[in-house]
């Protein structure tokens, strides 16, 4: 697989430093940099956890989880007495 890759590296007029695991990190940075799920950017890959690919490539989209810290928002209780439930 390296000689057809080294082959078709140089037809293109690439870099010969080119590897075929730059492609791979390619793919997996513009995945998520086009809004892809890290955790299904994981699965793809086949990392055996999605922390693997956070350390790798969670750089690239740093403001991810922003729009999730005000999916759950606590009240605080007001000072009423607590009403109680009575068995039926």
């Amino acid at each position: 697989m390296r000689k057809p890759f080294k082959e078709a590296v140089e037809m293109a007029g690439l870099p010969p430093a080119l590897r075929l695991h730059d492609l791979r990190h390619t793919f997996a940075s513009l995945f998520l940099i086009d809004g892809g799920d890290i955790f299904k950017l994981s699965k793809i890959l086949g990392h055996s956890s999605v922390a693997i690919t956070e350390r790798t490539h969670a750089h690239l989209k740093p403001d991810a989880y922003e729009a999730d810290y005000g999916r759950v928002q606590f009240g605080m209780p007001s000072s009423a007495p607590i009403a109680r439930l009575t068995a039926l």
